[in-house]
């Protein structure tokens, strides 16, 4: 199927979704409140500014350096910490709010995406109806349609590619992976486990199968040019360094941190790089159960965490004391100083987590194999690279894949109930 046919099948599906589900016109509604809320009263993280910076300096240098001057930077090796992807799109929307219009209409396509894939796989379509109101129910969807973040290009490009790799679309699939890897390096990965996959599945690479691959190593190259360190990002080894090694190693605190960065001073980029990494691989190596099990922690936090942060980022409101690295009496006690309309949203967001978790593992069954395996891959691909520290962001991407899950799980429960209550009518 061309690309032309793709669209019109598209926008028709569009026109139908509006005519015929309530619960998605009541989606668009929020989702444009959403954009108006970003144009006039703008939210932003501090990962924004260096996106903004990234894109400022593609225009000025060709790098997509997340300061604009080292003098008042306090990020760690921050020239190649992002990836050009995002600093890109910036640039062609000309640092406008033209980019939140676009960020917004990808969430409007959101429900017709999941519908295509309902419709290809065969599941019934009355699980349509869940999908909408599911997503109506998931706040973030909100938080990051129109911010200056990379988060709903991603989410949209990840529906995409489940979408090309279950019709077996290779080309496009590889055109969306590079797309991914370009916006966030979490995807680094899925690229080479991708040549894998289809030299695996047709016994040869095929040279669409290198399009991510080469995308990365062209981005090695401009870092190599501008740096003199051959590789695609240094937020691994930072994060690592600044997350990960603090999080098992309690004599790493801030001062220790700042003793081994001013070992750095009189290195070379590669060198930090070679620091950086050894530094992270010996504490794996001298930890490496209680690194596994804060993975796991990570990755069960990301599953049901409210977003307290995004919420209030979003907002506009006063931080105060989150819940990072807390844990035990801590956590309780950070808890108990929110105030009590957080603590109603906290307890609501957790509610529907769980049943979410719960409906998606029952609709994983009801799903054809190869879509079960698809999605469940996916999802356990981004859970096990979350590390340590979770957070509700990080699932954002895979969260439209748990909730047709959930919908297809919520809609044989509801069919199974029916026939129950027929029968003893009868």
């Amino acid at each position: 199927m061309n690309l032309r046919n793709r669209f019109s099948i598209f926008f028709a599906s569009l026109a139908e979704h509006w005519r015929q589900d309530k619960f998605y016109r009541v989606y668009v509604f929020l989702i444009l409140l959403a954009f108006a809320k970003q144009l006039f009263y703008p939210a932003m993280l501090l990962d924004s500014y260096e996106y903004l910076n990234g894109a400022a300096n593609l225009l000025k240098t060709g790098g997509w350096n997340a300061c604009i001057s080292s003098a008042d930077c306090n990020l760690l090796m921050p020239e190649t910490r992002r990836t050009p992807g995002y600093p890109a799109l910036i640039l062609l929307t000309g640092f406008t709010p033209v980019l939140y219009l676009v960020q917004s209409v990808l969430a409007l396509f959101l429900p017709v995406l999941l519908k295509r894939l309902l419709v290809i796989a065969g599941l019934p379509l009355q699980a349509l109806r869940w999908v909408s109101l599911l997503l109506l129910l998931y706040p973030l969807q909100y938080f990051y349609t129109a911010m200056l973040m990379p988060e709903m290009a991603v989410q949209f490009s990840v529906l995409l590619l489940v979408i090309f790799i279950y019709e077996k679309s290779w080309l496009y699939a590889a055109i969306t992976l590079l797309i991914l890897v370009l916006l966030k390096p979490v995807f680094l990965p899925a690229s080479w486990l991708w040549v894998l996959a289809v030299f695996f599945i047709h016994g040869r690479v095929r040279w669409s199968a290198l399009i991510p691959v080469s995308g990365i190593l062209l981005v090695s190259v401009v870092n190599y040019k501008n740096t003199g360190a051959f590789h695609y990002t240094s937020i691994g080894a930072t994060n690592s360094f600044e997350y990960n090694i603090p999080a098992v190693e309690t004599e790493y605190n801030s001062d220790a941190i700042y003793h081994k960065i001013t070992q750095m001073n009189n290195l070379s980029y590669s060198e930090k790089l070679s620091f950086l990494n050894g530094e992270a691989k010996k504490s794996l190596l001298a930890h490496p159960v209680k690194y596994a099990s804060l993975h796991l922690k990570g990755a069960l936090v990301s599953l049901i965490d409210p977003g307290r942060y995004d919420l209030l980022a979003w907002a506009g409101l006063k931080q105060g004391s989150g819940f990072m690295n807390k844990s035990g009496s801590d956590y309780l006690s950070v808890l108990l100083q929110q105030p009590a309309w957080l603590l109603i949203y906290f307890l609501l967001f957790l509610v529907i987590a769980i049943l979410k978790l719960i409906f998606a593992i029952i609709g994983i069954f009801n799903l054809n194999a190869r879509l079960a395996w698809i999605i469940f891959v996916t999802v356990a691909y981004i859970l096990a690279l979350l590390g340590p520290v979770g957070s509700a962001r990080y699932l954002f991407p895979v969260m439209p894949l748990l909730i047709l899950s959930s919908a297809v799980g919520l809609n044989y429960v509801f069919v199974k109930y029916k026939r129950i209550e027929n029968s003893i009518n009868q």
